[in-house]
């Protein structure tokens, strides 16, 4: 259980998560955030949903550069796949 996130298993046997309510408007960092997102696994899904949380609040650290310092994926080292990436919304 995630709280405030909807979770559903997919007869793949995928993980979803919806947001229950709307992020803010006017959230920003590397592109807005996502209301749904899936993952592999549940723990791969819980760590994007951090990271869709985190999306909300605001810009991340700032590295030497000026730049916004990324968090990183999960411990795979591959990007857990959203739904707006794969079926034509925006990134």
């Amino acid at each position: 259980m995630i709280p405030g996130w909807r979770i559903i298993r997919s007869d793949a046997g995928r993980f979803w998560a919806s947001r229950e309510l709307p992020f803010v408007e006017g959230s920003r960092w590397d592109g807005p955030p996502y209301r749904t997102v899936d993952a592999d696994t549940f723990e791969e899904l819980r760590a994007e949903v951090i990271r869709q949380e985190e999306a909300a609040r605001g810009p991340g650290p700032q590295d030497t550069m000026g730049e916004v310092a990324r968090s990183p994926g999960p411990r795979t080292g591959v990007p857990p796949r959203r739904h707006e990436d794969r079926y034509g919304g925006t990134p």
